[in-house]
């Protein structure tokens, strides 16, 4: 019982059914398995790097637009204290009480915008959750309870030595 050359010419007399087996103790791996392990390595470090950029891309770009919406905020506070100069000029009223209304309303209109990002601030309370949203909590932990009774171990047996 021969396979294209390998093993025993007769089984007569070897005690065995002749039965030929792949031998997969001698197995050698694969090559380039090392270097696809550290390519892949390599690659995981990469995009926890890319990761990483990534995040700090956002926290840049947060403090962009917050510093953005600052100067658009100051923007429209001068624009509208620059109207309320050429209203004046225009009725003739004199140059420094036109000076001291616009600084009045400079400062009562950077009050109010401090005063709006204080309460737009992510400090503030969050806001409580709507009757539906609170439904929806207490229903999922009703079928959460009826679930665990699924998997409560059950003793079939007692033990009756005692």
């Amino acid at each position: 019982m021969s396979y294209n050359g390998i093993g025993l010419q007769s089984v007569r007399g070897s005690a065995t059914s002749g039965h030929i087996q792949k031998n997969i103790a001698n197995k050698i791996s694969k090559p380039g398995h090392y270097e696809s392990r550290k390519n892949q390595k390599s690659l995981m470090s990469k995009r926890a790097d890319e990761a990483k950029q990534s995040q700090n891309k956002r926290e840049a770009y947060k403090q962009i637009k917050s510093e953005l919406t600052k100067h658009e905020q100051l923007r429209r506070i001068e624009v509208k204290c620059m109207d309320l100069h050429d209203e004046l000029e225009e009725q003739g009223v004199e140059p420094d009480e036109t000076k001291a209304r616009v600084d009045e309303l400079r400062k009562k209109l950077n009050n109010k915008e401090f005063d709006e990002n204080d309460a737009k601030s992510p400090t503030t309370t969050a806001p409580q959750p709507s009757r539906k949203d609170k439904q929806l909590k207490e229903d999922l932990e009703n079928e959460n309870k009826n679930k665990d009774g699924v998997f409560e171990y059950k003793r079939r047996y007692t033990d009756k030595r005692n």
